[in-house]
């Protein structure tokens, strides 16, 4: 993996966008289904929220390499070997801060 680029400042950035709105779903779990005017304002908070963690990717991008950045590697299984990876390219970056702004 010599072509890869770790994220910068060790903040797992990817993860948490992508892992957000999963933790903004158990959340309103928790909230009385009838309660409709809570769960609208809990849904668009952690969407927001979203699309704020998603805006410094933007800034920190380096257009200049073709290399993945913001790189996120975890072991889960020695066997097999199974593993999480997530980053973006230039081409994906765009579409990662798109669908934040669109979700809201």
């Amino acid at each position: 993996m010599s072509d890869v680029i770790l994220q910068t400042g060790g903040f797992p950035w990817l993860t948490t966008i992508v892992f957000l709105p999963l933790a903004g779903a158990l959340l309103l779990m928790l909230v009385n289904k009838t309660a409709h005017h809570t769960i609208r304002w809990i849904a668009l908070a952690v969407s927001i929220f979203d699309l704020v963690l998603s805006l410094p990717l933007w800034s920190l991008f380096d257009p200049a390499t073709s290399r993945m950045q913001f790189v996120e590697h975890v072991a889960w299984m020695v066997s097999p070997p199974i593993t999480y990876s997530v980053g973006v390219d230039g081409i994906s970056l765009p579409l990662v801060l798109l669908t934040a702004f669109l979700t809201p």
